[in-house]
């Protein structure tokens, strides 16, 4: 295997995507053969196999379809049942069970972490005695990300199958020296959520799936949706595929880059995915009012136009506001889209990434938005 450093879990680039989009949003009327067209076009381009879902107001401008290879060495084609590891998407669904479990008095948001967690962890990565709960989950906490040490991905590589827990992960961000004091800024850290599922963990006593699934699958019914090594895994897992170079691919299926942690644990399909992020933008009683609210109470700016909440993005740009988050993890990319002014769910998800993969992907998204939001 090769060492993966240039691959971490992602924050959804979204402002970037949109900023390129300098006209005005309007509604348009679309024939599947459009998407159709795009879907042929991206997995003609290079991406392995690709799928859209896309749910509109208009019974016309729904759009569900897939292309490509879940396994090229299989020859297994993609379908709408096909899973996916979607990496950072599974923050937002760590941050919900977290306001869930506040606004039931089982956890306070704004209580040290060091509350909950152990000190053994907390002495040992600078911030993580000083940050609250919500820092973590909004990225104020400024913790060293371990996905930024090359001695982990060297660990990975070392042992691909390996299933990490997470203070064996944790244990690559201790010593090292935090970005800022925590809440005078905002950095991106897959360590603060690392930190925030152990800090669920020890308020609930049980694993924070176990909070995911009751407060958010259950009530959601979302059937296809589980938590990868803590569930019974269900249904026909996609491969992913990581691009080196001009036909230099490597499957990353079996690949255990921290696959199960907090920071991107879900594997769930299109369809599961877009049932969620509709309920999360439209405010679905289902998962608590008082929860839904705890998401953007106190948001942080990373960037101007942009509020980041408990592990979701809320932005206005050319499209007007837009609530969504994105993922990637070697092989994997997948984005989720609220878009409040048409009530529509956009889902999008590829099993390519690295190198040209990745330009395919991003063009791929920027596209499916100005097809389905305006051109």
């Amino acid at each position: 295997m090769k060492l993966r450093t240039s691959t971490l879990v992602r924050l959804c680039a979204l402002p970037l995507l949109l900023t390129a989009c300098n006209q005005e949003a309007e509604p348009v009327e679309l024939s599947s053969t459009e998407y159709e067209s795009l879907l042929a076009e991206v997995v003609d381009d290079g991406l392995p196999g690709v799928i859209l879902w896309i749910d509109a107001p208009g019974d016309a401008d729904d759009y569900t379809g897939a292309a490509g290879l879940a396994d090229r060495g299989g020859q297994v084609p993609m379908t709408l049942d096909t899973r996916f590891r979607i990496a950072s998407n599974s923050k937002s669904f760590v941050g919900l069970a977290a306001a869930q479990q506040h606004a039931a008095g089982t956890l306070d948001l704004d209580a040290m972490a060091s509350d909950y967690i152990e000190p053994t962890i907390t002495e040992e990565i600078e911030n993580a005695d000083t940050a609250t709960i919500r820092q973590l989950l909004s990225h104020s906490a400024g913790t060293y990300d371990y996905l930024g040490s090359n001695a982990f991905w060297n660990a990975v590589d070392d042992d691909p199958t390996h299933v990490w827990s997470a203070e064996e992960a944790l244990a690559f961000a201790f010593g090292k020296k935090a970005s800022f004091a925590a809440g005078t800024s905002w950095e991106y850290s897959n360590t603060n959520f690392l930190l925030a599922g152990l800090a669920i963990d020890s308020a609930t006593n049980a694993h924070h799936s176990q909070a995911i699934r009751e407060g958010i699958l259950e009530p959601l019914e979302m059937n296809a949706t589980y938590y990868e090594h803590h569930e019974t895994a269900s249904g026909a897992l996609a491969h992913g595929y990581q691009e080196f170079g001009a036909d230099d691919f490597e499957d990353t299926f079996a690949y255990d880059s921290g696959y199960g942690l907090a920071d991107g644990g879900m594997i769930t399909t299109a369809g599961d995915l877009a049932i969620y992020i509709g309920a999360l933008g439209r405010q679905d009683t289902r998962l608590g009012d008082a929860a839904v609210a705890e998401l953007f109470a106190n948001p942080e700016r990373p960037k101007d136009g942009e509020l980041y909440g408990l592990g979701i993005s809320r932005f206005s740009d050319s499209y007007g506001e837009l609530v969504g988050h994105g993922g990637n993890v070697p092989g994997y990319n997948s984005d989720m889209f609220y878009h409040p002014g048409t009530d529509t769910v956009i889902v999008i998800m590829a099993n390519g990434s690295d190198g040209q993969m990745d330009q395919i992907y991003e063009a791929l998204v920027e596209r499916t938005l100005k097809l389905a939001l305006g051109e």
